[in-house]
């Protein structure tokens, strides 16, 4: 493979994981109000540090400065491990949920 086609995969796994992002932490102040804070704002911040905001006002004049490809990649495999995280928490969470009331049922 070309270097241009990984350059121009990474780009757009960027974008991807921009709006995941942003629905992410979207979705978590629709559930938890406006007032609280989505999250991990720092986590979230860093993510976003290295993939391009398509919906906010061109910090990077044009598309002059846009973060490094390692500083992309690096965001883009953050934004996939933090959901994967994320997944695995909700289903251990689950399970401890389940287990409490199985353990509620059985007494």
């Amino acid at each position: 493979m070309s270097e241009f086609y990984n350059s121009d995969a990474l780009f757009g796994f960027a974008i991807g994981a921009a709006a995941d992002i942003q629905e992410r932490v979207a979705q978590r102040v629709q559930q938890q109000g406006q007032d609280w804070v989505a999250g991990d704002p720092q986590m979230h911040r860093l993510l976003m540090l290295g993939v391009f905001n398509w919906t906010g006002a061109d910090i990077f004049r044009g598309g002059q400065n846009f973060p490094s490809q390692a500083f992309r990649y690096s965001s883009v495999l953050g934004n996939s491990l933090l959901k994967r995280i994320e997944r695995s928490d909700a289903e251990v969470r689950l399970l401890d949920q389940l287990i409490g009331l199985w353990l509620m049922d059985g007494t």
